[in-house]
C-alpha cells in the first residue's frame, strides 16, 4: 500500500479562512451609533449594528434602510447603497439581504453622503453610506447571534512559483498538487454561497518537469484526485518542444464505481494494466494528447468520446488491493478495446504507443449491463482533438440545473413562429390523420374507443421541404404555442389552436401584467356608474383552460371588470354565450384568487356571436365614434374596438363548437337525478346573487340584491353599525313586528332590518325616510333573538330616481305594489296653500324655490314670490330686491340631517309648515319637525304639484326688484392673478361684446347665464400643480416626479373651474378661483379624494349651473338634454396674462 506524501499539500474542502470579523464585531469600543455618522470623517474604524428597515434589489446596485438603535439616541434610519464593483461582489456570492436581518457592517471603504432636503420620517437621518469598493460586514437572522460573514477586502495569494523542480518520488504517482488557481472569497460562518454561474479560472500551465540525477524519467503530476494513474508522454529528442502537460483547474466530478473508462483512441499512450484498474479508484481519466501548437506549454481540453467509444464497468474490487482481480464478464471474442493484463510491467516503466483505432477495426463490444448513469456518447471522430481549450469546468448541481434553464429558454426563443391560420374551414377525409398529441396542458378526456371521434381541424400551411444537412443533433420539434385537445362524451374531438399572443385563461396569473384573453360569456352586467364617475361593467368568461365540463359553478368563468369615461356603448355588448375577445386586460390578484380589469385607456374587445355567425362590436348610434382621443379628447386617439383576424375569427368559432357541445353534455346529465324511495327530482344550478323582495330573502348567510324604500335609520355610535329600516311592501316572514311611531301601522311585518359595517356605514346617515334605492351584496342573517335581519358591508348602494321608475323595472314594481297597499303619496292628498295666506300657527303644505342654506344654524331660505306682510327683510346679496318674499324656516329634530341634501335652486314641496312669530314680534319664521320625511323634491308626474311650479316661476318672472349696481362688492384678491393694469374701481354694466372690445374692462358686471362648463366632470375641477417647474403633476401623482419633490414641498392645488356664460348674443369664458366669497371656507382638496368636501362644492355650484350636469350625464347616456340655468349678473374681474392675452375670472354672482 502507498503511502501518503509528506510534503505535498493537499487541497481541503472549503478555502482557509485568512480573516475573521467576529472579534471586530463583538469588540464594544468599536461599535458607532448612527448619529456618529454625522460627524464622521474618512479613515474613521468601527462599525455600525442594526436592522433592515427596508430592501431594494435594483439592477445595478443593492439599497437598504438600517435601522440603529442606541440609549442616547433612540432608533435612527440611514441608507446605505452597494454599487459598482462591490455589488458584482456581492450579487455573485449569493447576498439576499432581507427585511429584519440583524445586520453588523464595517465603516471600511464607506463613504459618507450628506443627502439634501428634509426628510419625511423624523428618525431618518440625511446619511447615506456608499461602498462601491469593497465592504465587510455580517448578517444573521433575526434573534440569532453569529450569521453570515462577507469579506470584500480578502483577496487570496496567489501560489508561489517553485524556484526549482523537485523530482517526486518514483512510488508516488498517485499524489495530487494542491490546486491553488481557483479564488476564493472569504465566507464567515453560516451556511455556504450560492452561486448560480461561476466561469471556470485560467491559469498558466506549470513548467514541464526535467530528468533529475536520480532519475532517468519524471512522471508529470496531474491534478486528477484520486484518479487512474497518469499516463507519462514518451519524450522525442526530435521534437522542438516539450511534451504536453497535464493540468486542470477543477477536481473531476466523480462517478459511480460501476463506471470506468477505457478505449480512448489517444495516440502516443497504452492502455493501463488490468492490475492498475483494479488497484485505482474508479475516476475516469482525461488522456493527454498532443497539440499542434509550438508553444511553451499547451492546454489539454476535455475531450468527447468518439463514436465506437464505449464505457466499460470497472471491476467489483476495492482499490489498493493484492488480490488478483477478476476481469468483467464479456464475451470471449477479440476485443481490442479489452485492456490486457500487465501484471508483470514495472512500476515506473513508460506506457507504450499504440496506434488509433477506427470504426473498422473496432467490432462491437458485447457489455455487461451497467448503472443507468453513465457518461453521455456523442458522435465524433475517432481522431484526436487538436485544440488549445481549457478544459470543462465541473459543474455542481446548482449550475447544472441554471444551465438547463438557461437551454431550455434559449431552445424555446429558437423556435420558429406558429403558422398563419387562414379562414376557419371544415374539412373531411377519407381517412383522417390521427389526432396530434396533446401538450403538456392536461385538459383532455380520451374519447371512447368504441366511437370514432370526427376530427375538426383547421389547416395548416406546410412549410417547404428544407435541404439542408442534417444537423449533428437533433432538432427540436415545432410546438405551437398552446394546443388543448378536447375530448368530449358524445365523440367529437375538437383541436383548438390558441393564436398567437394570447393567454388561456388559467395563465392569468401573473399581478400587473397585460394579457389577452378569448372564452365564452357566461355572465355579463349592464353598464352602471361607478362612484368615481366612469361607466362600468362585469362579465366572466370561460374558455377549455379553467372549464368544469360535468357540472357549471355557481359562478363560473374568470371574471374581468371593464371600465370606460365617456360612452356607454363603448363597453362590452355581449351576451350570455357570446365569444369574446378581450385585448390588453390587466391582471390583478386579490385573496389568493385573480380577475382581470380592461381599463378606459388600453382595453379593446370584439365579439363573435353564434347566433348571426359574424364577429364584430354591434351598431353604434348617432354621435358615438369609433375612435377619440383620450385626455377629453386633447391626447392620443384611441378606439377600444378590436379587429380581429382569420385566425382568431377560426378559433371563435371552435370555442363556440366546443361550448355547444359542453352545454350539450351537461343538459344530457342534468336531465333527472334518480334518489332512494323511488322520487325524481329536477337538478338545479345556482345563477349566483340575485334579485330578491323581501319576502324571498334566503337562508341565513346568503348574499341578494334588493330594491327596497327607506322608513327609518338610527345611529347606534361610534364603532357600532348603523341600523337602516327599509320595505319594499312585501311580507317578511320570521321578521320582527315594528309598531314605533316612524312605522305606518300597515307595514309592521313588512320592515327588514339592515345592519351597515365597514364601509357601507358611513352611508347609512345620508339615506333619508322615503327615498329609494338599490342595495347589492346584502347578506342575510339572523338575530339574537331569532328575527330575520341583513348587513351590507360594502358600497353597492345606489340612490334610484323615482320619476325614472319606467326605465327601473325594480322600483317600478315597488312603486305599483305601494299603491296596491294603499299608501298615497302625502304630497298629493295634501292641501297646497300660498305662504301669503298663512297665518301665525297655521299648519301649511307650499310648494317653494330654495334659496339658500345655512347648515350650522339649521336654517333654509325658502320663497314662493308671494309676500307676507310679516316676513322682514333680509340683508344679504342672494336676497336683494326680495323683501318679504324670503321666508326663513328653522328644521329641528331628524329634519335638521336634510339640509346636506337640499340643492339651492330646486323646487320643493314642504308638508306641515308651521308659521312662528317671536315674542318680541322682531323675527317672523317658520318651523318643521320630528322623524317623518317633509320635505320633497317636485314630483313632475303629479299633476296637481306641478300646476303650482308652473305659477310659482310665473310669478318669478314677473316680480321686478332693482338691482343697485352703486354698490361695489368685496373684491377678493387672487394669489395666481396679478394687479388689474385698468378699469375703473366701480362696478359698471356691459355686455359681453363691449367687454370682448374693451382692451382693459377691469372689472364689470354682466347679465346673462352659465350654458356650459370645464372640466367636463365637476369632481376634476382641482388639480395638483408644481410650484418649481410650474407643470401641472398626473393625477396618478402625489408630487413632481420631474422635479424629485419627495417632500412635497411644491406641491400645489389649484382650480381649473371654467365657466362659459352668454347674455343671448356673446360668449365669455371666465375662471372661478379657489378663494372667491362662492367658495369661501371650501379648502382647495381634489375632490376625488374628499366625497364630503365633493359634496359641498356641487352644491354651491348648483345655483350657477342649473342643470348642466344632468346636461353632461345625459351626453354619456347619449342622450339630448337642453340646459335651463336661471339668469343672473355676474361681477366679472379681468386682468393680463403673462402671454398678454386678457382673462376673465368671476368674483361673485347674484340671481
Amino acid at each position: 500500500m502507498k503511502r501518503a506524501g509528506d510534503e505535498l499539500d493537499r487541497d481541503s474542502k472549503r478555502s482557509k479562512r485568512d480573516t475573521d470579523y467576529t472579534p471586530f464585531f463583538n469588540d464594544p469600543q468599536q461599535e458607532k451609533s448612527a448619529t456618529d455618522l454625522l460627524t464622521w470623517t474618512s479613515g474613521d474604524s468601527g462599525y455600525i449594528a442594526g436592522k433592515i428597515h427596508m430592501k431594494w434589489d435594483l439592477p445595478k446596485k443593492f439599497r437598504i434602510i438600517v435601522e440603529s438603535f442606541s440609549v442616547v439616541g433612540g432608533a435612527k434610519q440611514f441608507d446605505v447603497e452597494f454599487p459598482g464593483r462591490c455589488f458584482e461582489a456581492l450579487r455573485g456570492a449569493g447576498v439576499a439581504f432581507k427585511v429584519w436581518q440583524e445586520i453588523r457592517i464595517s465603516l471600511r471603504g464607506a463613504k459618507v453622503v450628506q443627502k439634501k432636503g428634509r426628510a419625511a420620517n423624523p428618525i431618518a437621518l440625511p446619511i447615506l453610506l456608499e461602498y462601491s469598493e469593497d465592504v465587510a460586514l455580517e448578517i444573521s437572522p433575526k434573534g440569532q447571534e453569529s450569521g453570515r460573514q462577507i469579506d470584500t477586502f480578502f483577496k487570496p495569494q496567489a501560489p508561489e512559483e517553485p524556484s526549482e523542480i523537485v523530482s517526486a518520488p518514483q512510488d508516488a504517482w498517485f499524489l495530487t498538487p494542491k490546486d491553488t488557481s481557483r479564488p476564493a472569497l472569504f465566507i464567515g460562518r453560516g451556511e455556504l454561497m450560492d452561486i448560480d454561474e461561476e466561469p471556470p479560472v485560467t491559469s498558466p500551465s506549470p513548467a514541464p518537469l526535467q530528468k533529475s540525477a536520480s532519475s532517468s524519467t519524471i512522471a508529470p503530476l496531474h491534478n486528477i484526485g484520486n484518479s487512474l494513474p497518469t499516463p507519462i508522454a514518451p519524450r522525442h529528442p526530435q521534437s522542438n518542444h516539450p511534451a504536453s502537460s497535464l493540468s486542470s483547474s477543477r477536481p473531476l466530478r466523480p462517478i459511480p464505481r460501476a463506471q470506468a473508462t477505457a478505449g480512448f483512441s489517444t495516440p502516443n499512450e497504452n492502455p493501463p494494466s488490468r492490475n492498475d484498474l483494479a488497484s485505482g479508484p474508479s475516476r475516469p481519466i482525461r488522456p493527454p494528447h498532443t497539440s499542434t501548437n509550438h508553444a511553451s506549454t499547451s492546454k489539454v481540453a476535455d475531450r468527447k468520446p468518439a463514436a465506437r467509444e464505449v464505457i466499460l464497468p470497472p471491476p467489483l474490487r476495492p482499490p489498493h488491493t493484492s488480490i488478483e482481480p477478476v476481469a468483467p464478464e464479456v464475451m470471449p471474442s477479440p476485443n481490442p478495446l479489452r485492456p490486457p493484463n500487465h501484471a508483470s510491467t514495472s512500476k515506473t516503466s513508460k506506457i507504450a504507443e499504440r496506434k488509433p483505432t477506427t470504426p473498422e477495426t473496432v467490432p462491437p463490444p458485447i457489455l455487461r449491463p451497467v448503472e443507468s448513469e453513465q457518461l453521455p456518447t456523442h458522435a465524433t471522430s475517432t481522431t484526436p482533438r487538436e485544440t488549445t481549450e481549457d478544459p470543462e469546468p465541473v459543474l455542481n448541481k446548482k449550475q447544472r440545473k441554471n444551465k438547463m434553464r438557461k437551454e431550455k429558454k434559449k431552445a424555446k426563443a429558437d423556435l420558429p413562429p406558429p403558422p398563419a391560420i387562414p379562414a376557419a374551414t371544415t374539412t373531411s377525409a377519407p381517412a383522417p390523420a390521427p389526432a396530434p398529441a396533446p401538450s403538456h396542458s392536461v385538459y383532455t378526456q380520451q374519447a371512447p374507443s368504441t366511437v370514432s371521434p370526427a376530427v375538426r381541424s383547421i389547416p395548416q400551411a406546410r412549410s417547404p421541404p428544407q435541404s439542408q444537412p442534417a444537423p449533428s443533433e437533433p432538432a427540436a420539434p415545432y410546438r405551437p404555442r398552446v394546443t388543448l385537445s378536447l375530448s368530449l362524451s358524445s365523440g367529437l374531438l375538437i383541436t383548438i389552436q390558441l393564436p398567437p399572443g394570447f393567454t388561456r385563461l388559467s395563465e392569468v396569473t401573473s399581478h400587473n401584467s397585460l394579457y389577452s384573453i378569448v372564452g365564452v360569456v357566461t355572465y355579463i352586467t349592464t353598464p352602471s356608474r361607478t362612484r368615481s364617475g366612469d361607466l362600468g361593467c362585469s362579465l366572466r368568461v370561460v374558455d377549455p383552460s379553467n372549464c368544469i365540463e360535468s357540472f357549471p359553478p355557481a359562478k363560473e368563468g374568470f371574471t374581468v371588470n371593464c371600465f370606460t369615461k365617456k360612452y356607454a356603448q363603448w363597453l362590452p355588448a355581449a351576451q350570455e354565450g357570446d365569444i369574446i375577445i378581450l385585448h390588453n386586460v390587466k391582471a390583478q390578484g386579490r385573496n389568493g384568487s385573480f380577475l382581470a380589469v380592461g381599463y378606459h385607456d388600453k382595453l379593446k374587445w370584439a365579439v363573435y356571436s353564434p347566433l348571426r355567425g359574424r364577429i364584430g362590436q354591434g351598431d353604434l348610434p348617432p354621435g358615438v365614434p369609433r375612435s377619440e382621443g383620450l385626455d377629453d379628447g386633447y391626447g392620443a386617439p384611441f378606439s377600444p374596438f378590436y379587429d380581429a383576424n382569420a385566425g382568431e375569427l377560426a378559433y371563435c368559432v371552435e370555442v363556440s363548437d366546443w361550448w355547444r357541445n359542453v352545454k350539450e353534455k351537461r343538459d344530457a346529465e342534468m336531465g333527472t337525478v334518480h334518489q332512494i324511495g323511488g322520487t325524481t327530482t329536477s337538478r338545479r344550478i345556482s345563477a349566483g346573487r340575485q334579485h330578491q323582495l323581501i319576502s324571498e330573502i334566503p337562508d341565513t348567510g346568503v348574499y341578494f340584491d334588493c330594491t327596497v324604500e327607506v322608513c327609518h335609520g338610527y345611529d347606534n355610535g361610534s364603532y357600532q353599525p348603523y341600523s337602516l329600516y327599509v320595505t319594499d311592501y312585501t311580507n317578511l316572514s320570521g321578521g320582527y313586528m315594528y309598531q314605533q311611531d316612524w312605522c305606518p301601522p300597515k307595514l309592521g311585518d313588512r320592515i327588514l332590518k339592515i345592519e351597515m359595517w365597514d364601509s357601507a356605514r358611513s352611508f347609512g346617515p345620508d339615506m333619508r325616510p322615503g327615498e329609494f334605492y338599490a342595495l347589492k351584496n346584502v347578506r342575510a342573517m339572523t338575530s339574537k333573538n331569532g328575527y330575520r335581519e341583513a348587513k351590507i358591508a360594502e358600497t353597492k348602494i345606489e340612490k334610484l330616481d323615482s320619476s325614472r321608475a319606467d326605465d327601473l323595472p325594480h322600483l317600478k314594481a315597488l312603486l305599483e305594489r305601494k299603491a296596491a297597499f294603499g299608501l298615497v303619496d302625502e304630497v298629493v292628498d295634501s292641501k297646497l296653500t300660498l305662504v301669503e295666506q298663512g297665518n301665525v300657527g297655521d299648519h301649511m303644505t307650499c310648494v317653494v324655490e330654495l334659496l339658500h342654506t345655512d347648515e350650522p344654524k339649521r336654517f333654509i331660505y325658502v320663497s314662493d314670490y308671494t309676500r307676507h306682510p310679516k316676513i322682514s327683510a333680509i340683508n344679504q346679496p342672494w336676497a336683494r330686491g326680495l323683501d318679504g318674499y324670503v321666508l326663513k324656516v328653522l328644521l329641528d329634530d331628524e329634519q335638521a340631517g336634510m339640509i346636506q341634501n337640499l340643492v339651492v335652486g330646486q323646487y320643493y314641496t314642504i308638508l306641515y309648515l308651521r308659521l312662528q312669530q317671536s315674542v318680541t314680534e322682531t323675527e317672523f319664521r317658520a318651523r318643521i319637525g320630528g322623524s317623518a320625511r317633509l320635505i320633497h323634491p317636485i314630483n313632475p308626474k303629479s299633476s296637481s304639484v306641478a300646476e303650482w311650479k308652473e305659477n310659482l316661476i310665473e310669478r318669478r318672472n314677473k316680480l321686478k326688484y332693482s338691482i343697485d349696481t352703486t354698490t361695489t362688492p368685496l373684491r377678493v384678491p387672487k394669489a395666481n392673478a396679478p394687479q388689474i393694469i385698468d378699469g375703473s374701481t366701480s362696478n359698471k354694466f356691459m355686455s359681453i361684446k363691449d367687454a370682448l372690445s374693451t382692451e382693459y374692462p377691469g372689472t364689470f358686471c354682466v347679465r346673462g347665464r352659465v350654458i356650459d362648463f370645464f372640466p367636463f366632470r365637476l369632481d376634476d375641477s382641482f388639480v395638483r400643480t408644481c410650484t418649481k417647474c410650474s407643470l401641472q403633476i398626473p393625477p396618478h401623482r402625489a408630487a413632481c416626479f420631474g422635479c424629485n419633490d419627495i417632500e412635497l414641498e411644491h406641491v400645489q392645488i389649484v382650480s381649473i373651474l371654467r365657466l362659459l356664460i352668454s347674455d343671448g348674443s356673446d360668449k365669455l369664458k371666465i375662471s372661478v378661483s379657489s378663494n372667491i366669497p362662492l367658495l369661501a371656507g371650501l379648502p382647495a382638496v381634489i375632490l376625488g379624494e374628499d366625497p364630503d368636501a365633493a359634496r359641498i362644492f356641487s352644491e354651491r355650484l348648483k345655483p350657477l349651473l342649473g342643470n348642466l350636469v344632468d346636461v353632461h350625464d345625459a351626453m354619456l347616456m347619449k342622450q339630448v338634454k337642453e340646459p335651463n340655468g336661471p339668469m343672473m349678473t355676474f361681477t366679472i374681474d379681468s386682468w393680463k396674462a403673462e402671454d398678454g392675452d386678457v382673462v376673465y375670472g368671476l368674483l361673485d354672482y347674484q340671481l
